[in-house]
């Protein structure tokens, strides 16, 4: 995958983690230590020249499920607000949803950082590429 900024990404994982409680409950550590993703962790590591992990908020996992059995391929988009212009450009990203359902079209998918990254990048958008025509 390639960002439109020009930033190169190999790989993008969305993992759901459901609460901070719940993720580092002591059964998920464990559980996450034997997975099959832990299995291939050394093997990313080989591959990886850098590497960033952001916690972030997001739609309902079962809306994001049935768009990626839907569809093959999403548009990724992450922006940076101002200080203090969030909020605005956070409506945008509901405005532009509000416009697409109105046309009948796919709705973006919005993720709103928490923690994580260097930078707030979020809100972010997933959409297929129907979407943006």
């Amino acid at each position: 995958m390639r960002h439109s900024q020009g930033d190169h990404w190999d790989l993008m994982i969305l993992f759901p983690v459901g609460s901070y409680t719940e993720y580092y409950q002591p059964e998920r550590i464990s559980k996450r230590k034997t997975s099959q993703i832990a299995k291939l962790d050394d093997k990313f590591k080989e591959n990886i020249a850098w590497q960033e992990d952001v916690f972030a908020y997001g739609p309902p996992l079962a809306d994001l499920r049935k768009a990626f059995a839907d569809g093959a391929f999403f548009h990724v988009e992450m922006f940076v607000s101002l200080p203090g212009k969030f909020a605005d450009l956070y409506k945008e990203r509901e405005m532009e949803n509000a416009y697409s359902k109105a046309l009948k079209q796919p709705e973006n998918f919005i993720f709103v950082r928490d923690q994580g990254a260097a930078g707030t990048y979020l809100p972010s958008r997933l959409s297929r590429p129907e979407a943006l025509c």
